[in-house]
């Protein structure tokens, strides 16, 4: 059985199988959020979805899965937000299209953009002499 973590290797070898897994876990993620509840009663729910198709699957492992949508959800929101920022669309335009807050647009365009001022070193740390004998 593979773990959350080793979804990234297993992409390597079988980028098809990887397609088909995050398509399921977008489904599972739009069930989850369509669900009334708190988050663990959906948990629960989608557990007993899965045991009743002769699923065998821990709540510790629907978690991961719906991290995971979320995560690659994210990913795709982010590298659409790059393909509209550089076709010269403006946060807001780009926050029109796809239908979230203007401020979630200039959140990841900021992920986007290199640091202006590259952090300089602790001005307390640079005038410590380095230790003699040591």
């Amino acid at each position: 059985m593979r773990s959350a973590k080793s979804f990234d290797l297993y992409q390597k070898t079988a980028p098809h199988k990887l397609a088909l897994l995050k398509k399921e876990f977008a489904e599972q993620l739009e069930r989850f959020r369509k669900m009334p509840g708190t988050r663990i009663e959906r948990m629960r729910i989608l557990k007993e979805i899965r045991v009743s198709n002769g699923e065998q699957v821990p709540l510790d492992r629907i978690e991961a899965e719906i991290r995971r949508a979320i995560q690659y959800e994210k990913e795709e929101n982010l590298a659409k937000i790059k393909k509209l920022s550089d076709s010269g669309k403006s946060a807001k335009d780009i926050s029109t299209l796809m239908g979230m807050p203007k401020s979630t647009v200039m959140r990841y365009l900021k992920k986007l953009r290199p640091p202006e001022n590259p952090p300089e070193e602790d001005s307390r740390l640079a005038s410590i002499a380095p230790l003699k004998g040591a």
